[in-house]
């Protein structure tokens, strides 16, 4: 007994599933034979209470038998505990019970467009409370006594050492194949039609073991791991049995009866597809509103509302003015290795993260509240850097806000004439980016990195590279849809009407040759309007300027090291 136990312990589930198949099985086989149900219909069989009983012993008793050996009472108050734990989320009430229902009747109704002969059984039945009633009342005793060990046992057991996916997987399929001596191969006499016995049992046993059953479990398994109810689970797997008993079409037979299956196992993938997308983008979204957490954030309130800004370092600051999809942390990020001695503050602009969107807002009303969020910081004069999109507020707080400026850096930045000056169509307003970037970001990286990162093709990227463009490219998640907006049908296209001629602010310039967004051209047109702007070609890089962090970061250095005096005495001589 002894040797038993240690072999149980250590093969648990593996033990749990020899148990139900001999029990079920078993059972099934000393009252049917290799024949099964003699009737043309099986519910007219005498022998089907006696078939009920076999089938449902074997899981249930096995569950109960594998609970007492593995984990004794502890076990069973624990199984207790989770077949009474009905307080759960009402929304997984409506999951459990609605799921399939939903699905039965969209196949239903999608297959009775090409033949009748798919309408539900239930429509075709004279006494439609008895098949309701009895359909039921079934359907709960199967999903109860099947649960007592597929998810009271097996799940549990597996769960604590596999995935979600890997769990479904593992019981899904066993469980599909147990069903194969009764929905498939003692049915194939009656229900194979035109198609040889051996075909009919292949294709049909193929859309249980490895299409309808295994799909649901996993979406069992998903409910399951998000209530820890077994009483959801036995409702979950009821509500299936229930529309298999009301809504499967009873006289279909062969080729139909196998599309049938193959139509409810597709679907049931979709679902499963769908489910498992939805919860990857939730945990995704999740993990980049942790990576925004991890940074302190600082908010101020001004008359434009509120101003959030971050801040990293220590010495003379520099004011960082992220670029389009970013924020403030994105904006500590994008210069981290261009200043390791400076005091950097990063704002995020208005409708990004933590600021407001005031009304009319404009990128003048912008570069206001940046002198705001100077004045509140004690900062009298500062170096500013405008990065991509917030170029425009940056030139702003130049022009409206000067003595505040004492120099001014613009990296590959939207200037007038710009691809990226324009506004965008209004019907692009209704379209949700978010879902659209996090799917090329996860399925598509490489043209995620072309089409937002703005990746040159063709470019050669080193290790440091690519790191540095994947952590880009997360932290533009999650999208703030109001400063996006702001950006595309306010601000990019208001910097074409800007007198650059105006500015007395020492500036720079940086851009790659190779930025597949903003424009090179422009940005040199841009350098020759600025009185004594100096202008910084670079052969390569992208719009992320990679691989030239060492040139701008010197050039940055030395541009910041003059003096507006020093500067213009140089100008003159």
């Amino acid at each position: 007994m002894s040797q038993l136990k240690v072999f149980v312990a250590r093969h648990p589930v593996p033990t749990y599933f020899a148990l139900t198949f001999a029990i079920s099985w078993g059972g099934l086989l000393a009252v049917g034979g290799l024949s099964g149900m003699s009737s043309t219909t099986w519910q007219a069989d005498p022998r089907l209470p006696f078939f009920v009983v076999a089938m449902l012993a074997g899981p249930s008793i096995a569950g109960l038998l594998l609970t007492a050996l593995v984990s004794g009472r502890a076990g069973f108050r624990e199984l207790l505990s989770r077949l009474l734990r009905c307080r759960v989320d009402a929304r997984w009430y409506a999951v459990a019970l609605l799921t399939a229902p939903v699905v039965f009747i969209t196949v239903h109704f999608a297959l009775s467009l090409a033949s009748p002969v798919f309408r539900p059984s239930v429509f075709t039945t004279r006494d439609t409370a008895s098949v309701l009633l009895s359909a039921i009342a079934g359907a709960l005793a199967v999903g109860v006594f099947e649960e007592l060990g597929w998810t009271g046992f097996a799940i549990p057991t597996l769960r604590a050492r596999y995935t979600a996916l890997a769990t479904a997987l593992f019981v899904g399929v066993p469980w599909g194949a147990w069903h194969l001596l009764t929905n498939d191969v003692w049915i194939a006499k009656t229900y194979a039609g035109g198609l040889p016995l051996v075909l009919f049992v292949t294709l049909n046993g193929l859309s249980l073991v490895v299409g309808q059953l295994p799909a649901y479990r996993v979406l069992m398994v998903w409910v399951y791991d998000r209530t820890g109810s077994l009483l959801v689970a036995m409702l979950m797997h009821a509500s299936l049995s229930a529309c298999t008993f009301i809504l499967g079409p009873s006289t279909l037979t062969g080729l139909g009866l196998v599309a049938y299956g193959f139509a409810l196992a597709g679907a049931w993938w979709i679902i499963v597809a769908v489910f498992g997308l939805s919860l990857r983008y939730r945990r995704d979204l999740n993990a980049a509103r942790a990576r925004l957490a991890a940074v302190k954030r600082h908010v101020i309130s001004t008359r434009w509302g509120a101003v959030e800004y971050a801040e990293r370092g220590y010495g003379d600051p520099v004011l960082v003015v992220h670029g389009i999809f970013h924020n403030c942390v994105g904006g500590l990020l994008s210069v981290r290795d261009l200043f390791r001695d400076r005091r950097v503050i990063a704002p995020s602009r208005f409708g990004y993260l933590g600021s407001s969107m005031p009304p009319n807002a404009t990128p003048a009303a912008q570069a206001d509240a940046f002198a705001a969020l100077l004045d509140a910081l004690d900062v009298d004069q500062i170096d500013v850097i405008g990065l991509s999109a917030g170029t425009t507020s940056a030139l702003q707080l130049a022009l409206r806000h000067p003595e505040k400026v004492k120099h001014l850096a613009v990296l590959v930045g939207n200037l007038p004439g710009s691809p990226t000056a324009v506004v965008q169509p209004s019907w692009a307003k209704r379209v949700n980016r978010q879902p659209i970037m996090w799917a090329l970001r996860t399925f598509a990286p490489s043209t995620m990195a072309r089409l937002v990162a703005a990746v040159p093709k063709g470019f050669v990227m080193t290790s440091e590279d690519a790191r540095f463009v994947t952590e880009f490219i997360d932290s533009l998640f999650p999208v703030s849809p109001e400063g996006l907006s702001f950006d595309l049908y306010v601000s990019n296209t208001d910097v074409n009407d800007y007198n650059l001629e105006a500015l007395t602010v020492p500036t720079v310039i940086v851009h790659t040759k190779d930025d597949q967004l903003a424009s090179h051209e422009a940005s040199q047109r841009a350098a020759e309007r600025i009185p004594s702007a100096r202008f910084v070609s670079l052969e390569s890089g992208g719009h992320l300027m990679l691989g030239q962090t060492e040139i701008i970061r010197n050039e940055l250095a030395d541009f910041f090291a003059e003096s507006r005096e020093r500067r213009a005495e140089r100008v003159a001589s």
